[in-house]
């Protein structure tokens, strides 16, 4: 999970609202939370994304803001993988391929696109849960995790496939890796334009880009001062 932290305050599980905000493009919003964690509902993003389109959006007066990926990006933790790259087409575009890379894993290997111009976000991102193998949801039940949760709340996948569940899309899984990436380079603060590409890649991974990418974007405003002050001179 995605956790905010300010001083000795922190907010947990944060990357499925975010997700929600950046997916329906929205980028001026209050948040009000009572607790240290954003409620998990059914472990994907409609239930944030059902209730903002039945209130509905205000457009404003101020343009947006866009982060641009200007120079290749490409972060590596093992078998895990995740790049940034310059893209021509507006939006964000994300390319996920998921493979845990065992012969008769439960999940099979699934590669999914989703493009932020498609306007196809709650159709075909925000409905994708999170997943976990049967004995992933023991082991976190057993350490007192999740307790008031059953597989009918979630999507536990065990040896038949669902657990008292089913597939909201053949391929699930991947989508909601893309849901992950969306609301954790959200954290970025401005819509970010350019193609990723991931493969295994988690939390802590699509983090580490959203850094990279910030950092890119401040060396190139610093380039720019410099070359503005020396053809002023």
């Amino acid at each position: 999970r995605t956790t905010l932290i300010s001083g000795d305050v922190t907010v947990e599980t944060i990357e499925h609202l975010m997700s929600a905000l950046s997916g329906l493009g929205i980028d001026n919003a209050t948040i009000r939370i009572d607790g240290p964690e954003v409620p998990c509902g059914d472990g994907s993003a409609l239930p944030f994304t059902e209730q903002i389109l039945k209130v509905g959006t205000v457009e404003q007066d101020l343009p947006r803001r866009f982060i641009s990926v200007t120079e290749p990006i490409c972060l590596q933790d093992g078998d895990a993988m995740i790049a940034a790259f310059p893209s021509h087409q507006k939006g964000l575009h994300v390319v996920y391929d998921l493979d845990y890379g065992k012969e008769g894993s439960r999940i099979a290997r699934q590669t999914q696109g989703w493009n932020s111009e498609s306007g196809s976000y709650n159709t075909d991102v925000a409905p994708a849960r999170t997943f976990s193998l049967q004995e992933e949801a023991i082991a976190l039940q057993s350490q007192g995790l999740c307790t008031h949760l059953t597989p009918a709340d979630m999507l536990v996948i065990g040896e038949d496939g669902p657990i008292d569940n089913e597939y909201r899309f053949d391929n699930e899984p991947v989508r909601h890796k893309i849901l992950d990436i969306v609301g954790d380079l959200y954290l970025a603060g401005s819509f970010i334009q350019g193609r990723i590409i991931a493969s295994q890649s988690g939390h802590a991974l699509n983090r580490k880009l959203c850094k990279a990418i910030l950092e890119q974007q401040k060396v190139a405003k610093r380039s720019d001062a410099v070359a503005s002050g020396l053809q002023m001179d």
